[in-house]
């Protein structure tokens, strides 16, 4: 199934909303990269490995990343 990028159009906003609220479309995953590992997230996303997206994480809490689970784990 194709989904269009949506440009200010509400109605298509709202249905891929619906989609993903009803489980029946979920974008794969490849990998998740914390935000301290983005040059490698960059590397990884561009060496024609990746089978899906390549998400980088962002939390918020401590500026150490104080809980991150660090490493690059696939989705």
């Amino acid at each position: 199934m194709l989904f269009p990028i949506p440009t200010h159009n509400q109605a298509m906003v709202e249905e891929l909303a619906a989609l993903m609220e009803s489980g029946a479309f979920r974008p794969l995953v490849d990998r998740t990269y914390p935000l301290a590992e983005i040059a490698e997230a960059h590397r990884y996303a561009g060496s024609g490995q990746k089978v899906g997206n390549v998400v980088v994480s962002v939390t918020t809490g401590s500026p150490s990343g104080a809980g991150d689970s660090g490493g690059h784990a696939p989705g």
